[in-house]
């Protein structure tokens, strides 16, 4: 199909259904592809979408199951929800700077996705859900916001830079991507949403930037493959189980800066060996310790005892020890909950 130069406009429906449909020609005239417009064109194997295209509707190329190569040009300020959802033989995705955003679901179960440039500023939520043959994306710089579950169950990703202009990642934006390994995240980011790397086990290094002041609830919950990690100064919260079952955590290190330790937060960290609380620490919430059996000592940095956590730390720990400011030690041996470990503390 070759549509005329001239027509400024593909209006909603225009192509919906036409499933005999094999190639599209669209004129540089063309400004604007209307939602639902080629709706359901499984057999649509190529289109080109040319530099004078601004927006591309909802559902607009919604379960074209043949399309194996998008590009969107630069032109192109916003992808419609659900543009290109379904389209399971897609393989190359090309988004060129311009973009303001990318809708809701707008690749969601583009199974057969395997290279994706991404740019532009923000992308939506959901909206690479479940494309679990991507294995190569780059975001592009400029990009400023990941949203919920835009990469969720990407299963087949190993690497992952996140660029300095990204300021947030939104919820479970990369829950269950259990093939990532390699994750970058640049100086920039603020803050890393709840559940934003839920289940990512084969994640084996993570370095946190100096600007990111906020970890979220469950935000790298079945870590399994994580060693080592720096929460850095401008943490000032670890959310509920940040870290839960991260079993291979050997090496801890929470700066000077974080204010508290959220419930569970280290939970089933068996491998971890030594903590130290710095001194501003004020609140340790419960079990946020328990369970890890490796641990043989804690340092608590704080004059004053934090307000401790029901069972913070494993049943067991009466073999270890809690060591504490000297002056502070009557403090932490009758603070509440501190108490409950009161033959293992003794000061440093």
């Amino acid at each position: 199909l070759t549509i005329q130069q001239g027509l400024t406009s593909i209006g909603h429906y225009a192509f919906y259904g036409c499933r005999g449909l094999t190639s599209v020609t669209i004129p540089s005239s063309v400004t604007d592809i209307g939602d639902y417009a080629f709706y359901g064109c499984s057999g649509l194997t190529s289109v080109t979408i040319p530099s004078s295209v601004t927006s591309i509707g909802d559902y607009a190329f919604y379960g074209c199951s043949g399309l194996t190569s998008v590009t969107i040009p630069s032109s192109v300020t916003d992808i419609g929800g659900w543009a290109f959802s379904g389209c399971s033989g897609l393989i190359d995705l090309t988004i060129q700077q311009g973009l303001t955003s990318i809708g809701h679901y707008a690749f969601e179960g583009c199974i057969g996705l395997k290279n994706a440039i991404v740019g532009g500023i923000s992308i939506g939520n959901n909206a690479f859900w479940g494309c679990r043959g991507l294995t190569d994306l780059t975001i592009a710089q400029g990009v400023t916001s990941i949203g919920d579950y835009a990469f969720s169950g990407c299963s087949g990703l190993t690497g992952v830079t996140i660029p300095s202009s990204v300021t947030s990642i939104g919820r479970s934006a990369f829950s269950s991507c259990s093939g990532l390994i390699d994750l970058t995240i640049q100086q920039g980011l603020t803050s890393i949403g709840h559940y934003a790397f839920y289940g990512c086990s084969g994640l084996t290094s993570v370095t946190i930037p100096s600007s990111v002041t906020d970890i979220g609830d469950y935000a790298f919950y079945g870590c399994s493959g994580l060693t080592s990690v720096t929460i850095p100064s401008s943490v000032t919260s670890i959310g509920d189980y940040a870290f839960y079952g991260c079993s291979r955590l050997t090496d801890l290190t929470i700066e000077q800066g974080v204010n508290s330790i959220g419930d569970y937060a280290f939970c089933e960290c068996s491998s971890l060996k030594r903590v130290t609380l710095p001194l501003s620490v004020t609140s340790v919430g419960d079990y946020a310790f328990s369970g890890c059996i490796g641990l043989t000592s804690v340092t608590s940095l704080p004059i004053s005892p934090p307000a401790g956590g029901l069972a913070m730390f494993s049943n067991n720990f009466a073999t270890r020890k809690i060591y504490v400011p000297k002056q502070s030690l009557s403090d932490y041996q009758s603070a509440q909950y501190w108490a409950d470990y009161k033959a293992s503390i003794t000061y440093y």
